[in-house]
């Protein structure tokens, strides 16, 4: 065989394997489907939502409402500068009884409850002109029998502007009955006091041991504690500081 057949052998023997080397390389690189396309997605999770609860909402309660006793309910009349029990006690008592009843009112402390003389209870009449403060009738603090007369007779029965024709503000609440007052009527066969009869605004007086009156409490509208000598009709003052 000549060289030159020779060497054309070796040559395409080389090209041969060569070929082959570049086919088993493609083989090894190429995706199944035949897809060359290089997977570039990292698809890295990046939330970093982490739910937390910034909520600050304690709920804190601010209501600043103590609920303070504060005794009994009151009406003023800044005509007269008083203020009234309302509504009065609902018993009916004799005379020691209401004043020791108005000395026991004790609203937030304060001891400036007593029971009213008659002056101070006229203050209350409203609509009978005659026993109403200012009126024709002379009952006051301190008189005695010679002072009641035909004006002290009131007006006609359950004609006032208040609750049940009581001759009171429309405002005022209670029976509509006799409520004591602390001043004494000289007699000298019984303890008498002055009252009003709120059915018909009359004044009259009545033994103190008497249980069918009732009281309605005062007290000075600026508050505060006063001296009120109660004239028990015996020559001692019952004293309610």
């Amino acid at each position: 065989m000549s060289v030159t057949r020779i060497l054309l052998l070796l040559l395409s023997a080389v090209t041969f394997l060569a070929g082959c080397s570049l086919m088993m390389d493609g083989l090894k690189w190429a995706d199944p489907d035949g897809s060359t396309d290089a997977d570039t997605d990292t698809d890295i999770d990046t939330d970093s939502d982490t739910d937390i609860d910034t909520d600050t909402d304690t709920d804190t309660d601010t209501d600043t409402d103590t609920d303070t006793d504060t005794g009994p309910g009151e009406w003023c009349d800044t005509d007269f500068g008083l203020c009234w029990e309302n509504p009065p006690s609902s018993a009916t008592m004799n005379w020691d009884a209401a004043v020791a009843y108005c000395v026991g009112l004790d609203p937030g402390g304060g001891d400036d409850w007593s029971i009213p003389n008659i002056d101070e209870l006229r203050t209350l009449i409203r609509t009978c002109a005659q026993t109403g403060p200012g009126g024709d009738c002379q009952v006051t603090d301190g008189s005695d029998d010679s002072d009641w007369g035909g004006f002290c007779a009131g007006c006609s029965t359950s004609g006032g502007d208040g609750s049940g024709g009581c001759y009171w503000h429309p405002d005022l609440s209670g029976d509509c009955i006799p409520y004591w007052s602390s001043s004494h009527y000289p007699n000298p066969s019984f303890e008498n006091a002055w009252y009003i009869d709120f059915t018909d605004a009359k004044l009259n007086a009545a033994a103190k041991t008497l249980t069918w009156s009732s009281v309605r409490c005062v007290r000075p509208e600026s508050g505060g504690d006063t001296d009120t000598d109660i004239d028990s009709g015996t020559g001692t003052d019952a004293s309610v500081d």
